[in-house]
């Protein structure tokens, strides 16, 4: 898969045309339906990535650990283009993908982010949270659908997948992930990929690097985000570029309490009622 040919064609698809242009551009396979994760076993494992799937969630801590909690409350602190946002409370709802609530200052009342981001950059960033937040599991959604990648040539290790998300446009994605085959020393994932759509960013090809992770109640989580703008990148999955550059957009992850569904809405209070009925 080129990156390069991405690119180019990404800045010759009309704004009008949104995510379903951009995914027609990639060489993949038949799609995989996302699900949901409320069974015993998720559909996923039975599907062709089922193998690759398995392996990269119990790098993670497995995806019965995961199921345990409804969500998660951190502290977000990040910078793009070296403006520092201040850090903030946030809570993200495992149950619907795309929900993410903050607070304006500690004890002040939970407010639900709008589904697509504003045009700034810190909203931009608090609203892709739910995404990036921990991406092997969160694709397991039932709106996330999964599609195999093909490649003409050979050589390529691993097993690589798009992974594109149904509903509002958060201005990122699809993600592109590679899965290595065996044992590796470093739990977690990496890295991934993803085209950027959003005025906060420039366009095109970008590489999120997954840093400083550890585990809490069973899960491994990642702490760190770097993502990097790529130029000139021909092949999808290479590094950087230089090693003296830097990310354009970094974040971190601080505070970390996983929630169960009776603590999330403890939490969320009148807030969540209210937006549950509508």
């Amino acid at each position: 898969m080129r990156i390069r040919l991405l690119y180019r064609r990404l800045n010759s698809v009309p704004a009008s045309r949104g995510p379903a242009a951009l995914l027609s551009l990639l060489l993949l396979a038949p799609a995989l339906p996302g699900c949901s994760s409320a069974g015993d076993r998720s559909p996923l494992l039975g599907t062709s990535l089922g193998p690759a799937l398995e392996q990269l969630w119990e790098e993670h801590g497995g995806l019965d650990a995961w199921r345990r909690f409804s969500g998660a409350r951190v502290e977000y602190r990040g910078t793009i283009r070296g403006e520092a946002f201040s850090s903030r409370p946030l809570l993200i709802d495992f149950r619907s993908s795309g929900r993410v609530w903050h607070q304006l200052e500690a004890g002040a009342p939970w407010s639900q982010l709008p589904p697509q981001a504003a045009p700034n950059a810190e909203d931009f960033a608090l609203g892709t949270i739910p995404f990036l937040f921990h991406l092997p599991f969160v694709i397991e959604g039932g709106d996330w659908t999964l599609r195999r990648a093909l490649h003409a040539g050979s050589g390529i290790s691993g097993i690589e997948f798009e992974a594109s998300r149904k509903g509002a446009d958060p201005g990122i994605g699809p993600f592109l992930i590679r899965i290595e085959p065996g044992e590796r020393a470093m739990k977690g994932l990496p890295s991934a990929h993803y085209l950027c759509r959003h005025p906060a960013l420039p366009r095109g090809p970008y590489r999120v690097e997954f840093n400083d992770y550890i585990q809490l109640d069973g899960i491994y989580v990642s702490t760190r985000r770097e993502h990097f703008h790529l130029h000139g990148q021909k092949e999808a999955f290479q590094g950087p570029g230089s090693a003296t550059d830097r990310p354009l957009w970094t974040e971190s992850l601080e505070r970390i309490r996983f929630l169960s569904d009776k603590e999330l809405r403890e939490l969320l209070g009148e807030a969540v009622k209210r937006k549950d009925n509508g």
